[in-house]
């Protein structure tokens, strides 16, 4: 499998589940908590965990969340959203997300797609962006493959303390897809008019 990648048989296609700071002092756990100072540790980094707290505070990483190497070249195009919000109550999807991808490159390769919500106006304590979906798929050399998302109510949802339950507030959201938390490719701007309850029974 090594010497298949070294000599470019097929390309690498994973990507990093985590973030790797540029030095340790730049983790959350070290620059908003107390970890590593004593025998009694706070982590007061709250909602800011991994990529949250880097993107937020906009703190360049080495490698950021989503990361990858391949040897080939994608372009995402064309993206469509499909508002499904006539009756949200009724309905398991408020938004299809549809975009393109396309292999640039002379050798078949896997991109992973990663979509993440943006509240841009939350009354709440939230990171910049949430991930909220990712999808791999195996694309040839010079060919494009669809990518689809379907979007509930709980992908713009934080956890309310007060109501006991899970809720999507009104407002201003921005939908995005890129191959890594600092590379985003494309967006959209949705809002929602009306707070949505999320019943977990």
């Amino acid at each position: 499998a090594f010497a298949n990648l070294l000599f470019g048989e097929v390309s690498p296609s994973g990507k990093l589940p985590t973030t790797y700071p540029k030095e340790l002092s730049d983790s959350p756990a070290h620059s908003i908590g107390q970890f590593g100072t004593s025998t009694d540790v706070s982590y007061a980094e709250d909602v800011y965990v991994g990529y949250r707290y880097f993107d937020t505070y906009q703190v360049k990483p080495q490698f950021a969340f989503g990361h990858g190497l391949s040897y080939a070249a994608f372009t995402y195009s064309d993206l469509q959203l499909t508002d499904q919000l006539q009756s949200p109550d009724a309905l398991p999807a408020l938004y299809t997300v549809k975009l393109a991808v396309s292999n640039d490159s002379d050798i078949t390769a896997k991109e992973s797609v990663q979509l993440y919500i943006a509240a841009k106006d939350s009354k709440v304590k939230r990171p910049v962006k949430e991930l909220r979906g990712f999808d791999k798929k195996e694309i040839a050399a010079h060919a494009k493959a669809a990518y689809t998302f379907a979007l509930t109510a709980e992908a713009f949802s934080y956890y309310d303390i007060e109501k006991h339950c899970y809720i999507a507030p009104a407002g201003t959201y921005e939908i995005l897809l890129g191959s890594a938390s600092d590379d985003i490719r494309l967006s959209r701007t949705v809002t929602l008019s009306a707070d949505i309850m999320i019943s977990r029974s």
